[in-house]
């Protein structure tokens, strides 16, 4: 019985040093992974989403550094109107909820709800006309048609002869 038992037992430990090898020689063959922002802003990685206004509009160094005070200054206005928005969403959410409807307050939170998204909104238009004011009229054009396509419709395209956008 106690061969039967030994044999186990070293089939066990055989195995479980193979795996422990394994996942040692793993590890220390894989190349470390920089962190997610330095992989974001390195130089030879392809950051597109940060670079893509900038590059898709040509901007000289002047007009890109004005770019990025602009993009700073926008982006603080619409996190804040962006969490506002979720927080007044999650609170129609619960109102919904509840057995006992309280209409008022529905009626309040969802007018809250597009109050925000309208405002969302007018801070992506400002940010637009600040765009275009650095731009000459050549790039005017090509902004324009970065947003139009930023905001065209998803089912049609804007091909649907019924679309009146």
């Amino acid at each position: 019985m106690q061969k039967k038992y030994f044999g186990i037992i070293i089939t066990t430990i055989v195995v479980l040093l193979i795996c422990n090898i394994t996942t040692l020689v793993l590890l220390v063959s894989k190349p470390p992974q920089p962190p997610v922002n330095e992989m974001y802003h390195h130089p030879e990685k392809g950051h597109k989403k940060r670079c893509f206004l900038k590059e898709k509009l040509q901007l000289t160094p002047q007009q890109a550094a004005t770019f990025d005070s602009i993009k700073n200054i926008y982006r603080n206005r619409a996190k804040e109107m962006d969490r506002q928005l979720k927080n007044t969403q999650r609170e129609y959410i619960m109102l919904l909820s509840n057995d006992d409807k309280d209409t008022a307050a529905l009626n309040l939170a969802r007018k809250t709800v597009l109050n925000t998204q309208d405002s969302l909104f007018g801070i992506i238009m400002q940010q637009y006309q600040d765009y275009r004011n650095v731009l000459d009229t050549s790039r005017q054009e090509q902004l324009k048609e970065v947003y139009l396509e930023m905001f065209k419709c998803k089912d049609c395209k804007h091909n649907n002869a019924e679309c009146k956008h």
